[in-house]
């Protein structure tokens, strides 16, 4: 039976590391992946993370000091000892395993991360930290396409949103659970994108991720002159609004939102009532 890690920072980083590797080759949520020797997640002929991949060693401040995204409220030393109670464990691995298919794939990088945990009693401070940034990036993502919805329809599109060919499409396909880099290309979508998204085997929101994709392509490529009064908007004389809209309709993250946002304050709640209760204690 492999030796159980215990999850300290250099343990975390590595498994950061881990997983930044996994999404660099491209394989997140397409294979099934199993624990190695190390604790880490992995697969079969999984080749070895080079350099750039590599964690820092435990004699630098990346390795001794983990960076966390809980409010100053929830740093206090003894969140490190908070258990999660299993019930609430549960709750979030059920919330996440069964949420709909059009999810962001963050989701999927958290359940990963929180399968290694359920092995012990998970350590309330690190559930959190894994479910925040997947909260944070499907928030974010999801306010980039509202966002566009309405900069879109002004006249100074053109100047203000140059690099939305570069942008959108990776945006949406990570909106419903496909790899993407925030910053990619403007030939990603054809290169890597369209080839992803056929597996899905769901030609509507093929053809909405690809209409906006062209729509704005062929709208940026057109002639245009900002000083014309008129529907003169990038968005409006390519059609690409309703495309937008039904891909908002089609995707699938409200409700997983709203659950892991709720499971979320519970832990907040406990890591600041136990602290308070230590500082009753000590004062």
């Amino acid at each position: 039976m492999d030796q159980q890690q215990p999850i300290t920072a250099e343990w975390c980083q590595k498994m950061d590391t881990r997983l930044k590797w996994l999404k660099h080759l491209g394989v997140m949520g397409k294979i099934d992946l199993h624990r190695g020797p190390d604790g880490l997640p992995c697969y079969d002929g999984m080749p070895l993370e080079h350099d750039t991949f590599l964690a820092p060693s435990t004699d630098t401040p990346a390795a001794t000091t983990p960076t966390t995204t809980v409010a100053p409220a929830s740093q206090s030393p003894s969140d490190s000892s908070i258990r999660i109670s299993s019930d609430l464990f549960k709750g979030i691995m059920e919330d996440l395993q069964s949420r709909p298919a059009y999810t962001h794939v963050a989701w999927a990088i958290a359940v990963v991360k929180l399968q290694l945990m359920q092995e012990t009693t998970p350590n309330a401070l690190h559930v959190f930290n894994t479910l925040k940034p997947a909260l944070e990036a499907c928030k974010s993502d999801l306010n980039a396409v509202t966002t566009l919805l309405t900069t879109s329809c002004r006249l100074s599109f053109l100047t203000e949103e140059p690099q939305v060919t570069t942008w959108l499409a990776p945006l949406q396909c990570r909106l419903i659970g496909i790899q993407s880099e925030p910053s990619s290309s403007v030939t990603w979508w054809e290169d890597n994108g369209r080839t992803a998204l056929r597996r899905f085997n769901d030609d509507n929101l093929y053809r909405c991720i690809d209409s906006t994709n062209r729509g704005f392509i062929q709208a940026y490529a057109a002639p245009h002159d900002l000083s014309l009064v008129g529907p003169a908007s990038i968005a409006v004389a390519g059609g690409v609004l309703p495309n937008i809209r039904r891909f908002l309709q089609m995707q699938q993250n409200q409700d997983v939102l709203a659950k892991i946002e709720h499971h979320i304050t519970r832990l907040h709640t406990d890591m600041q009532r136990v602290a308070d209760e230590e500082e009753d204690v000590l004062f």
